[in-house]
């Protein structure tokens, strides 16, 4: 506890101080009562959770014949994470079985939205990762040379940015080596 000039000072009697969350969707108050002891200003004993929900929430603290308090929680949610940085593909072509994770397996379906230039990559506009898993594969297509960011987002999580480089595509000839005059043709 302190003054009206936030100066701390030791209590000569217990201060029962009541917590509460603005957003208990977002941040849950365990301990809704704490004492400040004798012969102490302060009580760290309350404790908060994220509530399941991501955003902003403030944490008040309320004790009789004292102005009151907040202190600003800003929870965040998971991150989704793409299989790749940055990837190349040719104009025309595709990559089969690149994916979007989760950092653990979710409990219901979870529908990620995949946002880029479609001008420029074929993707599909949502893939859900299935309950029981924490991934979920798609296929990315070149449609027109340039870079593309690609964003997954979804409610609760934080988003994630990865790049494609949709190159010109390219003829790659193998093989080559030594051939003898007069002997049967190779392929």
């Amino acid at each position: 506890s302190e003054d009206s000039l936030r100066t701390l000072h030791y209590r000569t009697s217990s201060l029962v101080v009541h917590l509460s969350s603005t957003d208990t969707t977002v941040l849950r108050v365990l301990d809704t009562v704490v004492t400040i002891a004798p012969g102490l200003y302060y009580n760290n004993s309350g404790r908060v959770i994220p509530a399941g929900a991501g955003g902003t929430a403030y944490l008040r603290a309320t004790a009789s014949g004292h102005a009151s308090d907040s202190t600003l929680f800003t929870v965040i949610g998971p991150k989704l994470e793409f299989s790749w940085n940055s990837n190349r593909v040719g104009l025309g072509q595709e990559d089969d079985n690149e994916y979007v994770t989760t950092p653990n397996n979710v409990l219901t379906p979870l529908v990620v939205t995949l946002t880029a230039d479609t001008t420029k990559t074929g993707i599909p506009a949502t893939v859900t990762i299935p309950a029981g898993s924490y991934y979920a594969y798609f296929n990315v297509r070149g449609k027109a040379v340039g870079t593309v960011p690609i964003i997954a987002s979804a409610a609760g999580y934080q988003g994630d940015t990865a790049t494609y480089v949709v190159t010109t595509p390219r003829l790659t000839h193998s093989g080559g080596g030594t051939l003898r005059n007069f002997e049967p043709a190779q392929t």
